[in-house]
């Protein structure tokens, strides 16, 4: 039986089809904007077409996210549930998940059987968040893709310390006027979201394999970051990172619809 989520962001709203033996099958990426029911719409047309499904076929939704309560589904789920049923799906072993995405970061600890069994927020400004990425892109006049095959190249070392977004975004024009390589600012950038979101995971325990998803974690600087700040490779951060709230919002609701 094919079911479907859709996780209503702040920035985006993302659909996933799902299907129990093909996994995901259907996605769709739209910008909320200040409709956000009508984008939930969007979104989930786009993702039944990609699975070769008519836009008004009807499955079995649910929905998570900031704006959940915004559309009419079968059913709503946390945050924090959907991003633990949709890495556990991604990761089929994870024990910790890691959800970074534009506005928030969170930290979920799960026991063996992939239960939620601890859970902590980011409670400071978007410091630890993708957000934070896109105003140093601003500052250093780059493009997302660029910041990030920076980072990976860097051969020194940049420290940033400022735990709000707009007195980093200080520190790092400080940096270039030193001038530091852009190459180890692009790295201190990732680097400091990755201490503060480390920082999330060491209050719910630490526990490996470590799933990585929201949009930070399609950037290989801030994996890498991770990595470093963990001391250990196993970190991941799986194929459809974006999807993984709006995959476990469908498998909820097939948890549902089967009783």
């Amino acid at each position: 039986m094919l079911t479907a989520g859709v996780d209503i962001g702040s920035r985006f709203v993302k659909a996933a089809i799902v299907d129990p033996e093909r996994g995901l099958v259907g996605r769709a990426l739209v910008t909320t904007g200040f409709e956000p029911a009508e984008a939930a719409a969007q979104a989930l047309a786009l993702a039944k077409q990609q699975a070769g499904l008519a836009a008004d076929a009807s499955l079995p939704t649910a929905a998570t996210g900031a704006g959940q309560r915004e559309a009419s589904f079968d059913a709503a789920v946390t945050d924090v549930a959907a991003a633990a049923a949709g890495a556990r799906h991604l990761v089929a072993d994870c024990r910790l998940v890691l959800d970074v995405g534009a506005e928030s970061a969170r930290a979920i600890k799960l026991d063996e059987a992939g239960r939620v069994a601890n859970f902590a927020l980011n409670e400071m400004c978007a410091a630890g968040a993708g957000s934070f990425v896109e105003s140093m892109v601003r500052v250093l006049d780059a493009s997302f893709g660029e910041l990030d095959q920076w980072s990976l190249r860097s051969t020194g070392r940049a420290v940033i310390t400022a735990q709000c977004a707009v007195f980093a975004e200080s520190e790092v024009v400080s940096l270039l006027h030193k001038p530091t390589p852009r190459e180890d600012i692009a790295k201190a950038i990732f680097e400091s979201i990755a201490a503060r979101t480390a920082s999330l995971a060491r209050r719910v325990g630490v526990a490996f394999p470590i799933a990585v998803v929201g949009g930070a974690a399609e950037s290989q600087g801030f994996v890498a970051a991770l990595k470093r700040e963990f001391k250990s490779e196993a970190v991941f951060a799986p194929e459809a990172v974006r999807f993984a709230g709006a995959i476990g919002a469908a498998l909820e609701a097939r948890r549902r619809r089967e009783g």
